[in-house]
């Protein structure tokens, strides 16, 4: 029997070939509006799954931020979709008590931080307000500077960073990342490179870093693209990946200490 995901799926594929007239557009467009909220939705049980029952002593032992490319090639539907998607994370999160801080990072203005909370309509828009240039190395020296008060206090942290992939300062970030990974055994970053469906094929700076990164340190970090043309089901749907990647295989050990 073919799954409602697999039948959404094939009509949307089989529309693409037929676009270009309104009808059929019309279609298409409703078509992924219900595959972008499957997804949400799929994020959302992840998530809500993972920290269920409080078994897991995710809130004094492991932490999640999310670092968010700030830079003006994000601005519009990219940014809003991120955030959105950071949104439906820290929602699932939330009754656990392990909502992700959220840092916007870029060169001309220093970090901004958006808090563990829902952001609302105007955050978003003040975020989009604040957009600076590609540099990649604010952001990193930071997650370094995180992850080593991290790891001195028994810590895990654990990075979701979420870029086009255009940054300016690979030569210069990279090393501050291969740092965190090695000298912070317990660290872990996991690379979400948003991209419109146009685009995708193409080979981005953050893209070719991320995949070095995770050649050279398998379990601690890994590379994602996510779609953004339908809004934020990709992206919040590769986060949740991530934090199930990351804190599932915890989970009954964790169980076992707290019985």
């Amino acid at each position: 029997m073919t799954s409602p995901k697999d039948a959404v799926g094939r009509a949307i594929d089989a529309l693409e070939a037929l676009k270009d007239t309104g009808p059929i557009d019309a279609a298409l467009q409703a078509l992924r509006e219900v595959e972008n909220q499957r997804k949400l939705e799929a994020a959302e049980k992840a998530i809500a799954a993972l920290y269920k029952g409080k078994r897991m002593k995710t809130r004094g032992e492991h932490g999640f931020i999310f670092m968010v490319d700030g830079s003006g090639s994000m601005t519009g539907g990219l940014l809003r979709a991120t955030l959105s998607a950071v949104n439906t994370f820290n929602g699932a999160a939330a009754p656990a008590h392990a909502a992700a801080t959220t840092f916007l990072w870029n060169h001309e203005k220093s970090l901004t931080g958006l808090g563990s909370q829902q952001l609302s309509s105007v955050d978003i828009v003040t975020a989009e307000q604040n957009l600076g240039g590609s540099d990649l190395s604010t952001g990193a020296a930071m997650m370094l500077d995180f992850a080593k008060k991290s790891q001195a206090l028994g810590k895990a942290m654990h990075f979701v960073l979420v870029s086009d992939g255009d940054v300016n300062d690979p030569v210069k970030a990279y090393p501050m990342l291969e740092e965190m990974l090695k000298t912070c055994p317990s660290a872990s970053i996991d690379f979400v490179i948003v991209k419109s469906r146009k685009w995708e094929n193409r080979e981005t700076v953050a893209g070719k870093m991320a995949e070095e990164l995770s050649k050279a340190f398998p379990r601690q970090a890994s590379v994602m693209t996510a779609a953004f043309d339908d809004g934020a089901g990709e992206i919040a749907l590769a986060a949740a990946q991530a934090a199930v990647h990351r804190l599932k295989p915890l989970k009954k050990t964790n169980a076992r200490k707290l019985k």
